[in-house]
């Protein structure tokens, strides 16, 4: 793929203070900021943010905010051109159809080719797609709400606890022509004519379906802003810098706080076009591993020169997409749930240099395999794929 685009923006932000210090309000302030931008694919679009910042009292402070951004189809979404993939098992709609049970659907089988259905047999339990970009996708709108609260009590000093909520809709959102191959076979078959919009795409200048000269049915896929994203979820964060005293004043070169960081991710809902896509993974009509819980623990300390740092990664256990009820299919294996373990170490060693070193996935934890996969039998996105990962490095500061 070879192409470009030319954008110019315009931006500003402001962020203004209403309230210094007032009795019983404490502090107020006001964020905003706008962005005008015009391509050369789409054309004009503008993103704007409103906020507020309040702080009633030193250790507490509330924030909320409003954000529209859009954004522009990339070039490989513009200029894709038949990228061939395969879905995992697929049965044909004319493989053994009885012609007495549905008549249509065998005549717009014969169609297609297949005159004899109930003898008919593919022999494949997968099924060849390509997938296509297209020159008239616009920008995609999202609406962002967020509303969360800091607090930083004065009784315990280093910690600090962030709570928010976070709430997105995405209008025009970018996707596959109904959701995929299954979605666009499923269209086409409902409307037995392979004329229609459902079987012929005037965007690409192809039809939606066809068959090879073994009969084996193919599927070629455009994208199209013809979807709608809600989501929405919490997050909470914890900062804290444990008192270790007791070790330091014991042991010389200990440090004196164990930094702790923790980050938990909670996923609400994750719906397309009014499936909801929370807590399962998968390729069935959307490609992505949405976990309803998802948690990050990081430890650090330091001995001597050298920090030493622990992380552990928790992923929850998901269902897989195709035993979504709406889609009536399935009988697939879910995902457990999975947790990494990294180890790492930095040694200042003076002002200049500092070496470092680590094992990822230090009990070399294999990713899940199962049906209905992103890639290579899993998500590689998701999960590790390498196993268990030494590496070293210097870094210099001149």
């Amino acid at each position: 793929i070879s192409g470009s685009f030319d954008v110019k923006e315009l931006f500003g932000e402001l962020r203004i203070p209403l309230v210094n210090d007032a009795s019983g309000i404490g502090f107020l302030d006001a964020e905003l900021g706008i962005r005008y931008s015009d391509y050369s694919t789409v054309g004009d679009v503008t993103a704007y943010k409103a906020g507020l910042n309040w702080s009633p009292i030193d250790a507490v402070r509330v924030r909320g905010m409003y954000q529209r951004a859009s954004r522009a189809p990339s070039l490989f979404e513009i200029l894709e051109n038949g990228d061939q993939g395969y879905t995992s098992s697929y049965f044909d709609p004319c493989e053994g159809l009885d012609p007495l049970v549905d008549p249509d659907t065998a005549a717009f089988c014969a169609t297609q080719g297949i005159n004899d259905t109930l003898a008919f047999s593919t022999g494949s339990t997968q099924l060849e797609f390509f997938e296509f970009g297209s020159c008239s996708l616009e920008a995609a709108t999202t609406d962002t709400y967020t509303l969360g609260v800091v607090l930083q009590p004065e009784s315990i000093p280093d910690l600090q606890i962030s709570v928010d909520y976070w709430n997105i809709e995405v209008e025009a959102y970018i996707t596959a022509l109904n959701g995929g191959a299954f979605g666009i076979i499923d269209a086409c078959f409902a409307s037995l004519d392979l004329n229609s919009p459902a079987c012929y795409s005037d965007d690409i200048g192809l039809p939606l379906i066809y068959r090879d000269l073994s009969g084996e049915l193919k599927v070629n896929v455009p994208l199209v802003n013809e979807s709608q994203l809600e989501t929405s979820g919490v997050d909470l964060q914890v900062q804290y810098g444990i008192p270790m005293e007791f070790a330091s004043s014991r042991v010389s070169g200990l440090g004196e706080t164990l930094q702790l960081s923790f980050v938990l991710s909670w996923l609400d809902e994750y719906v397309l076009d009014g499936i909801d896509y929370t807590d399962t993974s998968g390729y069935y009509n959307i490609q992505g591993s949405f976990p309803e819980w998802k948690a990050v623990l990081r430890l650090a300390y330091d001995i001597g020169p050298v920090n030493v740092a622990w992380v552990t990664t928790y992923i929850d256990d998901m269902d897989n997409q195709g035993n979504i009820p709406e889609f009536e299919d399935g009988g697939y294996s879910s995902i457990p749930s999975h947790t990494y373990h990294d180890l790492s170490a930095a040694w200042a060693i003076d002002e200049t240099f500092e070496l470092s070193g680590g094992i990822r996935n230090l009990f070399d934890k294999e990713p899940p395999v199962y049906e209905n996969n992103i890639d290579q039998n899993t998500d590689p996105s998701t999960y590790d794929m390498v196993g268990r990962f030494y590496f070293a490095g210097v870094r210099a500061r001149f």
